[in-house]
């Protein structure tokens, strides 16, 4: 039996060294808080037991010139700390603030402003797309249909819109024909049809 690697060791790993590669990269050899130049690290936003230096996602990882990582580490301990002298049994509720705050933090908006406005965009798109339709062929000579989940897709891209589905023989199921004011616009539609279900 192999001893596990330790964490310094894994640091050395070619998956993590391409993974900085990358960030460095994609982000400029500098500091994300300072635009240090030197002494660059790549700062954890957070940590999972036992997982691999390269199994995060690119947003928890900062690029931090070594005194802003201690600062930032210095940080997360006070964070830690402020936690750790709260009841366990408040985590859940403490866990939505900090979601919230951090949605907030980072959007510019809360989630109740976002999902507003996803409510006003589907009805506006509701609304624009009202005016078209789409007739599905149902293939009887293929067995089990899926003209019938081609609607349910249409009608979730395209909210607002109207389809209905036929039944008639044929080779190819689940055919679709787009029909409404513009034709650009129908021809979009017709072309994510086409292409349904990539």
């Amino acid at each position: 039996m192999s001893t596990p690697l330790t964490y310094k060791e894994r640091l050395r790993d070619p998956r993590w060294l391409q993974k900085r590669e990358l960030l460095f990269e994609s982000r400029g050899e500098k500091c994300q808080s300072c635009g240090e130049t030197k002494e660059l690290t790549i700062h954890h936003g957070y940590y999972r037991f036992k997982a691999d230096p390269w199994d995060y996602e690119d947003e928890s990882l900062w690029i931090l010139c070594w005194p802003c990582h201690e600062r930032v580490q210095e940080n997360l301990v006070r964070i830690h700390e402020i936690i750790g002298h709260l009841h366990p049994d408040d985590y859940p509720e403490v866990l939505d603030r900090i979601y919230d705050s951090t949605f907030e933090f980072r959007f510019g908006l809360t989630k109740e402003e976002v999902a507003e406005i996803l409510r006003d965009e589907r009805s506006a798109e509701a609304e624009s797309y009202s005016s078209y339709s789409v007739s599905i062929i149902s293939s009887t000579e293929l067995g089990p249909t899926t003209a019938y989940d081609l609607e349910d897709a249409l009608t979730s891209r395209f909210p607002g819109i109207s389809t209905g589905v036929s039944r008639c023989g044929g080779e190819r199921d689940a055919v679709a024909v787009v029909s409404g004011p513009d034709d650009e616009i129908a021809s979009r539609i017709q072309g994510w049809c086409d292409k349904w279900p990539s």
